[in-house]
């Protein structure tokens, strides 16, 4: 069993983690991406510039992080062991993005959303080696497959974004549907 102590600095390695990508979210709300220093950032959470460089290297590294906790979260939730049908998936999938809408919002403003296009191809790639039950996943051998999954998911979701999701997370998923089940003539 771990000491009390073990415990507490893990806790507080965990917390100022936490307080890092906290602290450069809301600075994003009121200042310009290029504006934001380590320094600063670590002054808003309280943190030594020590404390930032244990956990990153560079501040796009809270954005990958963060993507990279919310994939997990949402892959556990949703997709590990689970036999899903396509509608659920696409169910799945709007109503994470809406969750985290202000995040991606924040990323948007910064231009710095080829970030999380980079993340979606290594998450559609992830998902489609390790899915197996998934129709939508039958072209997994295809070198085009993930790419175009991938894009053609996060470009649909930012626009939906950009549109101030007018449409419900219903109607999106059953467009997405669509979409990725729809078969050009031959």
């Amino acid at each position: 069993m771990k000491n009390i102590g073990t415990i507490i600095f893990c806790m507080a390695r965990k917390n100022s983690k936490d307080l890092i990508s906290i602290s450069i979210y809301q600075l994003m709300y009121r200042l310009p991406y290029n504006k934001i220093s380590v320094k600063l950032i670590c002054e808003k959470a309280g943190v030594s510039r020590m404390s930032f460089y244990r956990h990153y290297s560079t501040k796009e590294d809270i954005f990958i992080n963060f993507s990279d906790e919310r994939f997990a979260e949402f892959y556990e939730k949703y997709m590990e062991n689970k036999d899903l049908s396509l509608e659920t998936f696409t169910q799945n999938v709007v109503h994470y993005f809406k969750k985290y809408s202000r995040q991606i919002k924040v990323l948007e403003k910064a231009d710095k959303m080829s970030i999380l296009i980079t993340q979606f191809e290594r998450y559609a790639s992830y998902l489609m080696s390790h899915v197996k039950s998934m129709s939508l996943f039958r072209y997994k051998d295809n070198p085009l497959a993930v790419p175009y999954f991938a894009g053609g998911l996060f470009n649909v979701l930012v626009y939906w974004s950009k549109h101030n999701f007018k449409k419900s997370e219903k109607e999106m998923a059953d467009l997405l549907e669509k979409l990725i089940t729809y078969k050009l003539p031959d």
